[in-house]
Order: C-alpha cells, then sequence, then structure tokens
C-alpha cells in the first residue's frame, strides 16, 4: 500500500524595494527554469508581500482568465514587463530631489510658522460658528456689529489690534445685553488663545509666504510621479479581479492613514494545500481590487501621494518598516492543521549596509582593531547626522534591519517548534548592494530605490545574477524542497518529479565540484590551465539550467537597455535624481 503523502505549507514574503524588486523577480524566473517553466505562483502554498514586492506578488496569484486554476503570469513574463513599465513609473523629473526638499521644507515652516490659518482653523471656524448664532438672536441694530466682528474675529490675518477691537466688541455686546454673554464669552475664550502679530510682523510674513507660493507653484511643485500611469498599467494586466480571485493565500500590507494603522488586504483559502481554485475564500473587509491594492501599498511617500481606494473607505501609503512575515505567518499558523510545516522563503531587496560582510569582517578583528573601529564608527555616525544617514539611505535601512531582525527571531523560534527542528525553516535571498572590489563599484543598483533609468536597471539585473551566483546551493536546496512539497501534494507528476529532482541533483554537483576545483586553483594545487580544463567540464556550455545560460536569454532585454544609454542626451547627467 502506498503511503500517504504529507505536505507542507511554503511561504513566499517579498519585500518592498521600489525596481530591486526586479533581482527578485528573476530568481523566481531561475525557479521556473528549474522546474521546466512552471509558474512561480503555483511553486508556493502563500504569498506575503508590502510595497513594490506586492506588485510580481499580486500578478503571480491573478488567474489567467482562460483557465482558472493557471496563473495569468509567469515570472519570466513579468521580467520584460516590469522592467519596461519602470521606466514609464518612474520617468525623470529633473531636480527631483532639490524641488521635493524645497516645497515640503516650505510646507512645514508655513505650516507651523507663518501661516495661522493652518494653526488657527479649527479656532476661527468656531468663531464664526458662534457669531452665525449670534446673529440670530441680537436686536436688528446690532447685526452689523457682529457681521463685523465674525469677519475680524474669524480672519485668517488676525493682527493684535484688531484682536483687541473684537475683544472689546463682545464686552461691550454683553454689556448691553446680559442674556447673550454666554456667547460673547465662548468667543472672547477663543480670541484670547489665539496667537497673533503686530501689523508689521503680518505684512511680513503675508509677502514671504506669497513668495513661497510663487516658487513652490511654478518649479518646486512637480517632484511626484504620476499614479494615473501605474493605475492606467494595473488596470490593464488585471482588470477588475478582487482579492477573492487570488489563487494561493495573500497577504499584502499597506498603511492606513484614516485609521492610523496596518491595513492588510488578505485571500484565505480554506485549505492551503489545495490548488483548486473554488475552494471557498476569506477575504479582508471589501475584498480590494487588486489593482487598488497594489496602488495602496506601493505609495511611496517620496513618490506617490497617498492612494484612495475605490470604494472611498481606505487611504494608503507605504510605510518602508513594516515586515509583513511574522504576521502573515501567524495568520497560517492559526488556521491550518497543527500538524502540517510551515517553511518562509524571504525574497527580499538589499540594504545599503554590508552587514554579512560586517560581520565577517568584525570576527576577523583584533580587540585592538575592534576597539579603533568601534571608535570611528561612533565619529562617523555622529558626524553624518541624521539627515546624512537619510541621504545616503542608512537611516532607512538600519530602521528595516532593525525590525527585519526583532522580528524574525520569534519567527524563527516558532517555526522551530512548529516544525520539529530548525533545519530550512526559512530560506532568505538577499542581493549584495554593497561593492567588495574597486571594479564593482560602478556596477551596484543606485541608492533611489525609485531610479528606473536603463542604467540602473542593467545594475540591477547583474545584482540579480551575482545573487544566483553567491547564493547558488540556497537557490538549489530550496528548489528540491519545492518540487518535493509538490510532489507530496499530488500537483506534480512521478514523472516531472524524478526529472526535475535529477536535474536539482545534477547541478548541486556542478556546484559541488566548481568550489572545489576554486579552492584547489587558490590554493596552488592546480594550475590555471587544469583549473579552466576542469571547470570547462564541469559546466558544458550546452547546459540549459545553468545560470550563464539563464543569464544569455535575458541578452534581448540587456541590448534594449543598453541601446537606450548609448542614445540618451549627455544633459541626462546633470538631472539630480531623489537620493532616497
Amino acid at each position: 500500500e502506498t503511503p500517504e503523502r504529507k505536505g507542507m505549507i511554503i511561504a513566499s514574503s517579498m519585500e518592498g524595494g521600489g525596481v530591486l524588486d526586479l533581482i527578485q523577480i528573476i530568481k523566481l524566473s531561475y525557479d521556473e527554469l528549474l522546474t521546466g517553466g512552471r509558474p512561480a505562483g503555483t511553486l508556493y502554498q502563500a504569498f506575503g508581500a508590502r510595497s513594490g514586492g506586492a506588485i510580481p506578488t499580486v500578478a503571480l496569484v491573478a488567474p489567467d482568465p482562460e483557465d482558472p486554476r493557471k496563473p495569468r503570469f509567469t515570472a519570466t513574463e513579468l521580467v520584460p514587463i516590469f522592467t519596461r513599465r519602470a521606466q514609464d513609473f518612474f520617468k525623470p523629473i529633473p531636480m527631483r530631489a532639490p524641488k521635493m526638499f524645497l516645497s515640503q521644507f516650505f510646507n512645514l515652516v508655513e505650516k507651523k510658522l507663518l501661516d495661522p490659518d493652518r494653526k488657527n482653523a479649527q479656532a476661527a471656524a468656531r468663531v464664526q460658528e458662534l457669531c452665525a448664532e449670534l446673529a440670530q438672536k441680537v436686536p436688528p441694530d446690532w447685526k452689523k456689529a457682529v457681521d463685523s466682528l465674525s469677519r475680524v474675529a474669524g480672519s485668517r490675518w488676525l493682527t493684535t489690534r484688531d484682536k483687541k477691537k473684537a475683544v472689546n466688541l463682545c464686552r461691550e455686546l454683553a454689556g448691553d445685553h446680559p442674556d447673550l454673554k454666554p456667547h460673547t464669552d465662548a468667543i472672547e475664550t477663543i480670541l484670547v488663545q489665539r496667537e497673533t502679530k503686530g501689523l508689521l510682523s503680518t505684512l511680513f510674513r503675508r509677502e514671504v509666504m506669497h513668495a513661497m507660493d510663487i516658487v513652490r507653484n511654478r518649479w518646486a511643485h512637480s517632484f511626484m510621479f504620476n499614479p494615473e500611469v501605474p493605475k492606467n498599467t494595473y488596470h490593464q494586466l488585471l482588470g477588475d479581479l478582487r482579492l477573492s480571485d487570488a489563487l494561493r493565500a495573500t497577504y499584502v500590507y499597506a498603511y492606513n492613514l484614516t485609521q492610523q494603522t496596518a491595513e492588510l488586504f488578505m485571500c484565505r483559502p480554506s485549505d492551503f494545500l489545495s490548488d483548486d481554485p473554488n475552494t471557498p475564500r476569506t477575504v479582508s473587509r471589501g475584498n480590494d481590487l487588486l489593482k487598488d491594492v497594489i496602488m495602496g501599498t506601493t505609495a511611496h511617500p517620496f513618490g506617490y501621494q497617498p492612494y484612495i481606494t475605490a470604494d472611498s473607505e481606505k487611504v494608503l501609503t507605504d510605510k518602508g518598516q513594516l515586515q509583513p512575515a511574522l504576521s502573515f505567518a501567524m495568520d497560517l499558523w492559526y488556521h491550518s492543521p497543527d500538524d502540517i510545516p510551515i517553511k518562509f522563503t524571504f525574497h527580499n531587496t538589499g540594504d545599503y549596509l554590508g552587514s554579512s560582510d560586517r560581520k565577517q569582517d568584525w570576527k576577523n578583528l583584533t580587540a585592538d582593531q575592534k576597539q579603533e573601529r568601534a571608535k570611528a564608527i561612533q565619529h562617523e555616525y555622529v558626524e553624518d547626522g541624521v539627515l546624512g544617514h537619510i541621504m545616503n539611505q542608512t537611516e532607512m535601512s538600519e530602521q528595516s534591519r532593525y525590525v527585519e531582525t526583532v522580528t524574525n527571531l520569534p519567527l524563527r523560534l516558532l517555526l522551530q517548534k512548529r516544525n520539529g527542528g530548525e533545519k530550512d525553516n526559512i530560506f532568505s535571498f538577499t542581493p549584495r548592494l554593497v561593492p567588495r572590489t574597486p571594479d564593482e563599484v560602478g556596477q551596484m543598483p543606485s541608492r533611489d530605490v525609485l531610479d528606473a533609468s536603463p542604467e540602473n536597471l542593467l545594475n540591477i539585473i547583474n545584482a540579480a545574477f551575482r545573487m544566483l551566483r553567491e547564493q547558488q546551493e540556497d537557490v538549489l536546496r530550496e528548489h528540491a524542497m519545492l518540487i518535493d512539497n509538490l510532489h507530496n501534494l499530488g500537483q506534480m507528476s512521478d514523472e516531472d518529479y524524478e526529472h526535475f529532482a535529477e536535474v536539482n541533483r545534477q547541478e548541486q554537483e556542478r556546484v559541488r565540484l566548481s568550489k572545489a576545483f576554486k579552492e584547489a586553483h587558490d590554493h596552488g594545487r592546480m594550475t590555471d590551465a587544469e583549473y579552466e580544463a576542469a571547470m570547462a567540464k564541469a559546466n558544458p556550455a550546452h547546459n540549459p539550467y545553468s545560470i550563464e545560460n539563464f543569464e544569455k536569454s535575458f541578452a534581448g532585454l540587456v541590448d534594449e537597455l543598453q541601446h537606450q544609454v548609448r542614445n540618451k542626451s549627455p544633459f541626462t547627467a546633470l538631472n539630480l535624481r531623489n537620493p532616497f
């Protein structure tokens, strides 16, 4: 009798990173290659994402209109779509960073220091309400005075002199008509609390605000990208599909400004292991359109205005520090049988800290060197300051890293307890964005995660293949887990499983041999000629599953980007882009 096969929930968690999410789309495309073109949306049982990670995540779980069991897009199809559409989403805006900083600085100064209307809007509105009530009760000969009181006391620019006049008028009215004293006292209380300036100070502030408005309206206002471009794109790609149409368990996170809380967009099937699109589903409130889900979570505050959903119930923005993995891991845990293991794959977009290299470097230091390095770090941190860290992306990377490390520890412990061991509970794929050699300095992606220039897209594609080469062992170990699970769930035939398992074994053997040959060559046990011959034999040019041949499959897209670079005007180099 054939023993019952037992599957598990393997969840993909995709971090946001603007155009850097192209890296993980390419990684998922390689997973598809190793599995004979099987769509990445069918390799995992659950998907979680935020920000730019929601774009591929939602696209991969959206059903094909002709076959509802099949995803509408493969990761391989998404690579050129994402690359080309990103250039439309983030068209270069000359002097974008100065415009953004200047406009927001003006807004802050105006709101906090200059504009009394912003500071006293509620007080002025309340005064006008009270004056309207008062006008209904005063004798006819006082109506003109009350109108004057309303106009002066509710004025945007209330001077000290006008404030005194209004207070005296309130007292005079209360003296003549004691029954109106509650209303006049209320108006007087608000007037006393309102901050006022002298006439000259008021005139000066008005002129300064007028000058700022001229600069802002004529030059500094156009630093945001046009949200209609991605909105129309997502409508073309996803139509009117809703969360309930998602083929797998899906969790997407944004920040809701109306509720001041994280907003979860969720589709939870009653059976996480089933690939039947008719499986009953529980969805989050509103069963939002998939295009709204993406628009809401990708409303990056440095690039797009907050997004209002179609039902006007939610005003959404992107918060870079949100880490969805622990949250949706608990949902999977709570709503699945206790005997089903849960595994996670983190598809990260990297950071600008070089944390793994720093950890290794620190381990190799002596005690004296550590003391010297610690003082240097302290001095650099103080010297750069908060603004410097924001400008060079360090502050946001450190905040994300802080939240990530705080949440990942309990997640690891939870999965260890659930799965009865530590092995392969979490795979983490993170591209390296910090150069290790002088040659790599010009090959790293821009620190501006919204930079969709052809030069930066080429560097991002290079970063993707660099990550695949540096983490190839983990890629293959995860691939073995994915196909084992699909086979155990009855979603991959015995014949296909044996074929792809053999592909995996052969690729792992090539990786092992390549490492052994490199080590022998580095230690002088193998000549250059012997090393090249051994590597050529271990990695035949015709191998369709090699990373080298996989990279060549994107030659057309790379040529397209290189052609754009060659045809660009040299004056575009003067465009100052958003440093974030």
